[in-house]
Parts: C-alpha cells; structure tokens; sequence
C-alpha cells in the first residue's frame, strides 16, 4: 500500500477526520492536524498526530485539506520549506472546503498549481476551468437518533452571524413567517457546537440550506451548486434539502435535494410541506444517495483513485 499524508489545520477542517478514517483502509496512513480542534473532533480519530513536528518529510502521497491549510504550512515551514516539503512526495493532492479561495481565487488556484485539486462543489466554481473533481465532506452520523418533530419543523443553520447574507437568512424567516405564521417551526441553527447542530437537524423534516451561491455574492460569471456541508449532514438526518444552484454532473450523480433560487423557494417548500408522502420519497432518495456518494469509504477511494 502507498505511504499517504493527510494534513489539516485540525481534525473538522472540512471534516478532514471523517476522511482520515475512510483513508486508513486503503494506505499506509499517516494524519497529522497542525492543531488541536476547538470541540474535540480530535477523539473521532485517535491515531493522528497533532503538530506539525509529526509531518512525514516524505512519501507517495501528501493530501492537504484546505487552502488555509496549505497558508498555515507555509507560515510554519516558511515558503521555501513548504516548497520543498511538496517536492518530497511522488504526488500532491489539495481539497478546497474552506472559503479563502473566495476571497482571493487567483491566488490559491496559483498556489494549487501542477497539483491534483479536489473541491466542494460550492466551491467549484472559483476554479474556472481548470481540472477540478468534486469532493463532499464525508461523514458518519449513524449515532445521532433521529426523531422528527410532531409539529412540521424547517430548519436553517447560517453558521454565524457573517453568512447571514450569502445563506438568505432574513428572507427565510421572512418567507417561513408570512406563509406559515405558528403553524410550523422555523429552527435556526447558529453559534452551536457541531454535535449540537447536527441533533436539531435531526428533529427538523425539511432543511433549507441557503438561497445564493458564494459565486452570487463575490461576482464570479457562472452558476452552481451550493450544495455543501449543512445540505450533506441533513440529508444523513433525513430532512429533505433545499439549496440554491445548478449541478453540473462530474464524477457523482446530481443529489437529490430541492434546487431552488431565492425568488421561489417558499413555494417549493411549501409543495412539500402539503406533501408529506412526497416528502418521504425525496428524503429516501437523498438518504441512498447520500450513504452511496458521501461517506468516509466512498470520499476516501474517490480522493486516492481507487
């Protein structure tokens, strides 16, 4: 088996632990997240390193999720040390989860140049045309009971307060508000821990993930998905997805979550609101989809070419 690297700024860095696991069946595995994660993420994997002190200087494969991974090995190592750490390994793979490249696409897509790029398909997009596979974060949630609400419940999770715009926050509570008034739940999730999120995402029947693209918001001239972390890990807690964009298919079927823009999502959510037997249907099609294409085992063999 090949002498493979991952490293991450820490252990959820685009759920970097979730692959980490899936990788460890296929390599000669060797993770090391440069610093400790701030909700402890860590103990999903108990065989990594922690400190850039463990990196192999070497090997096969060297796998870096996240831009602002390769940012944080270039501060620690310097440039030049950074440079020829990649040197050192027969081949270089980067997974773009994180948003830096949104901010600066020029510089990281220059920073990922010669190597083998993998991105989130939320993020695709800022890489234009050059070759990029689509990555989903990978996760195993099978331990978190999923138990609905009797009461129809909608949830929505900006994340923090500074994506409340990208994610469409005030015009979902507005919409929900004036088409539903008490007769539903509205949950928004924000400044939870992880775990957390992911239990009140469990309890709610339908998830609306966010109305514009990153493309949207920072004047990129193509459309796509937004489909991305919160959409994976509802669609692993049974609530049917709504989020904005077109898929473009590459490697991976389309998910079958609700595509919708932020001129007509309220009516399609409310199709399905009055709809509950078609709800079921679309929530089991995402639930096989889901466990097919976005689990430890299927990112980790997509990522190494197996």
């Amino acid at each position: 088996m090949k002498d493979v690297t991952l490293v991450c700024v820490d252990a959820g860095g685009g759920h970097a632990c979730g692959l980490s696991l899936g990788l460890r069946k296929y390599c000669n595995l060797t993770t090391v997240w440069l610093y400790l994660n701030l909700h402890g993420l860590d103990s999903l994997d108990p065989d990594a390193l922690i400190g850039i002190g463990n990196l192999p200087l070497g090997g096969d494969t060297l796998i870096i999720v996240s831009n602002i991974t390769q940012d944080h090995l270039e501060m620690n190592l310097s440039p030049q040390g950074y440079r020829k750490l990649l040197g050192e390994y027969n081949e270089v793979k980067v997974i773009v989860t994180d948003g830096m490249i949104t901010l600066e696409p020029g510089k990281y897509n220059a920073k990922m140049e010669g190597m083998d790029v993998f991105a989130t398909v939320c993020k695709i997009g800022f890489r234009g045309d050059r070759p990029t596979k689509e990555y989903f974060q990978p996760f195993d949630l099978s331990h978190i009971d999923v138990q609905k609400n009797k009461i129809m419940t909608i949830a929505h999770s900006p994340f923090g307060d500074n994506k409340r715009v990208q994610k469409g926050t005030d015009e979902i509570e507005e919409g929900v508000e004036k088409m539903y008034g008490d007769s539903v739940i509205l949950d928004v999730i924000n400044g939870v821990s992880w775990d957390k999120a992911c239990e009140r995402k469990a309890k709610a029947h339908l998830f609306i993930d966010q109305l514009y693209n990153p493309l949207d918001i920072y004047g990129v001239s193509r459309s796509l998905s937004s489909f991305g972390k919160s959409g994976v890990e509802a669609m692993h807690l049974d609530s049917l997805v709504f989020t904005r964009g077109v898929f473009t298919q590459r490697v991976f079927p389309i998910p079958p979550c609700v595509w919708i823009g932020n001129d007509n999502f309220i009516d399609l959510v409310d199709y399905y609101v009055q709809r509950p037997d078609e709800l079921a249907l679309r929530v089991q099609a995402q639930k096989e989809w889901v466990l097919k294409y976005a689990t430890h085992d299927a990112m980790a063999k997509h990522v190494l070419g197996i």
